[in-house]
């Protein structure tokens, strides 16, 4: 015989609990780099749950840096590290140009943790394959 007791927690409380808000949104310059990316750079394979998760993790890494607006990219540079920067993978020449376009792209945005990862992939590229993983 289990004695099972009922817990009732409000909305707000759980929302609190697990500390994810309502409405994470993008800064105006995350949304205009995001927007490129996803026009642009296509080589990169990004779906709606993933540019979600991209946002989420912005929003929680601002909060925890919460230095000003010198940091603003840098949390949402970091998302792009950590989500976007892994999924390059793939060889020719086509695709070695779309890497280093990127790269130029990320330099031109300030985002200089993700560039210089993909400076590493472009430096370590052989025979024309490009792999985050090399």
């Amino acid at each position: 015989d289990l004695d099972y007791k009922e817990h009732y927690y409000s909305y707000a409380y759980l929302l609190r609990l697990f500390g994810r808000s309502l409405a994470p949104s993008f800064t105006e310059d995350e949304t205009r780099i995001m927007q490129e990316i996803l026009e642009v750079h296509r080589f990169v394979p990004l779906e709606h749950r993933k540019v979600q998760s991209i946002c989420q993790f912005t929003n929680a890494l601002r909060a925890v840096l919460d230095e000003g607006e010198s940091v603003m990219l840098k949390a949402f540079d970091t998302a792009v590290l950590i989500y976007i920067v892994p999924l390059i993978g793939g060889q020719g020449r086509d695709y070695g140009q779309y890497v280093k376009d990127f790269y130029v792209f990320l330099e031109q945005q300030g985002l200089s943790t993700s560039s210089s990862k993909v400076k590493q992939i472009i430096d370590s590229s052989r025979f024309d394959a490009y792999s985050y993983f090399s």
